[in-house]
């Protein structure tokens, strides 16, 4: 919206100042009428940036000006997603505990850790158990409430948060030394 209103703008503004170069007996009346169109693309402008604040904040589309309806309020933020699950913030943005008591495992101990189902393949020696899934707040909420959200975060059984594409090696080195994830609660 910001595109369109910057091109009318200057479409206008250019029509008038080719008007005041024409007929320069009506000079007042076009200065008049671009002093008009830089007031409202100021307007608009601004407008359309405080209503993106929101957006920004939540870290998603809000619809705010769209046709769909949308309760969203500052003191509306729970602790709970519509499942009843847990939400936890991580840098500012929302993540919901989607499956709990997975157990994640490698081949080796420079490969990514990824959740073991029966027939993956893995080493019994860089396995980790009872780690909890983190997805994206907002992708699972809908329909499927999650089910084909994308996995952002794990967290194990000691409340380790650590991403998706961390190996074996680099978990067992940051669990080994008390570091723990920037960001988790």
């Amino acid at each position: 919206m910001q595109g369109i209103a910057t091109i009318m703008a200057t479409t206008a503004f250019i029509v008038c100042v080719i008007k005041i170069v024409v007929e320069p007996d009506n000079k007042h009346r076009q200065i008049k009428i671009v002093k008009n169109i830089l007031t409202a693309y100021v307007l608009i402008i601004l407008t359309f940036s405080i209503i993106e604040i929101p957006k920004y904040y939540y870290g998603t589309n809000i619809g705010i000006t769209d046709s769909e309806f949308a309760e969203m309020t500052f003191a509306d933020i729970k602790d709970k997603d519509v499942q009843a699950r847990e939400t936890i913030n991580i840098n500012g943005k929302w993540y919901v505990v989607t499956d709990t008591s997975e157990k994640l495992g490698s081949l080796t101990g420079d490969s990514k850790l990824s959740v073991v189902t029966n027939f993956g393949m893995y080493s019994t020696d860089c396995v980790v158990e009872n780690v909890s899934v983190l997805r994206k707040f907002n992708e699972c909420q809908g329909f499927f409430k999650g089910y084909y959200a994308e996995i952002h975060y794990f967290r194990d059984s000691n409340g380790y948060i650590f991403p998706k594409d961390t190996t074996y090696d680099e978990y067992m080195a940051k669990k080994d030394t008390n570091l723990t994830f920037q960001g988790g609660n």
